[in-house]
């Protein structure tokens, strides 16, 4: 899976996981974001992440799901 390409280096992709319904692949998708009060490097990235599974579906059906992932990041900035 490939989530093509990003602005920052904040976000990524995860296959969370596969299942086999009806002879068809239900792939679940994390779409995963840093907090908002993050401060991310403006990186051009192409997040991808790849499983192996037993071939026993020909089609499949992709299930984004937007999470977001990581400790809250705090700034604290001191007046001089």
């Amino acid at each position: 899976m490939a989530r093509g390409e990003t602005p920052d280096s904040c976000r990524t992709i995860a296959i969370n996981r596969v299942e086999v319904d009806h002879g068809r692949f239900d792939v679940f998708v994390d779409d995963i974001r840093a907090p908002m009060s993050c401060s991310c490097p403006p990186v051009v990235a192409d997040p991808v992440h790849v499983v192996a599974v037993a071939r026993v579906a020909s089609n499949a059906t992709f299930h984004d799901q937007s999470v977001t992932q990581g400790a809250e990041c705090r700034w604290i900035f001191c007046a001089s």
